[in-house]
């Protein structure tokens, strides 16, 4: 069927069934004999005794009628009627066409879909599992609160943070503490917790403190032990040993050991193991473990 300009290339077309003209303006659309209900007159092309039509002055479409501006009668000839369907709903964007003010801001976009050459540029940060992207920055944001994943190939969070170490004794806890340094910081990466501690005191008074000496506050529950990085010290009463730690399995806290220079016997570290003050009792270490969350 001519055109005139270019021919439409995507579309629903659908030619109209033959109408018989008689004296009324209305007339009935159909395709194979079902009724068909265009989007909206601008969606059909009508030729009425050989003259193209122009929609909405020359015609109406309500449902799946048509009604003329004027009353037609038996002489006319109504040539075809083509209906073009919601020709945008189906077609596709010129390439490079699509804006960043005509893509919807809570619009949801695969990743896969945004990237297929293997790299991918974030211009502004955007939002996972349920997050709401930072006002500014660039960056991906992963919700306050791990939406966890089954699937073991899923990375469902990440965050930066920081936690403050103390001295604790397992038993009676010590009668005061005064801090020097209590510094903590962390990175999450799902299961995985990467932190640094650099804890001093100025002073410690033992009073009835007892039991196992070990520094509290891990930001996430250890789910087992951990491998131990770097460790740094330099306390009064560690002298020729060297000092190292786990996480309690299922606990929050870090429990450090040391080994006696002169034996392979590991022996936790206790209160009389501490020094009084003067700077005393430096520990700075980096070091890994396993959370459950």
């Amino acid at each position: 069927m001519p055109y005139i300009g270019k021919t439409p290339l995507t579309g629903a077309y659908q030619l109209c069934d033959a109408i018989t003209t008689s004296a009324t303006a209305t007339y009935n659309l159909t395709v194979g004999s079902s009724p068909v209900i265009p989007g909206a007159a601008q969606n059909c092309i009508v030729s009425l005794n050989g003259v193209v039509q122009a929609p909405v002055s020359a015609y109406t479409v309500s449902g799946s009628t048509i009604t003329f501006a004027s009353t037609l009668s038996a002489t006319d000839v109504i040539d075809f009627i083509l209906i073009l369907g919601n020709v945008f709903d189906i077609g596709k964007p010129t390439d490079g066409s699509v804006t960043n003010a005509s893509v919807a801001s809570n619009a949801a976009i695969a990743l896969s879909k945004l990237a297929t050459t293997g790299t991918m540029t974030f211009a502004s940060t955007i939002g996972v599992g349920g997050a709401t992207p930072a006002a500014s920055g660039a960056g991906i944001t992963f919700p306050a609160t791990a939406s966890l994943s089954s699937n073991g190939n899923t990375l469902d969070d990440y965050e930066e943070g920081t936690w403050t170490p103390t001295y604790v004794a397992g038993g009676t806890n010590f009668s005061s503490v005064t801090y020097e340094q209590q510094t903590g910081r962390y990175t999450k990466i799902g299961r995985i917790i990467i932190l640094t501690v650099a804890i001093s005191t100025n002073a410690i008074t033992k009073g009835s403190a007892a039991g196992d000496v070990y520094i509290a506050g891990l930001p996430f529950q250890s789910d087992g032990f951990f491998s131990v990085g770097t460790i740094l010290y330099n306390t009064a009463n560690w002298a020729g040993d060297i000092p190292d730690g786990w996480t309690l399995f299922n606990g929050t806290s870090v429990v450090y050991l040391f080994y006696k220079s002169s034996t392979t016997a590991v022996t936790n570290i206790n209160p009389d193991d501490l020094g009084t003050g003067g700077s005393a009792n430096n520990f700075g270490a980096t070091m890994i473990y396993t959370t459950g969350a």
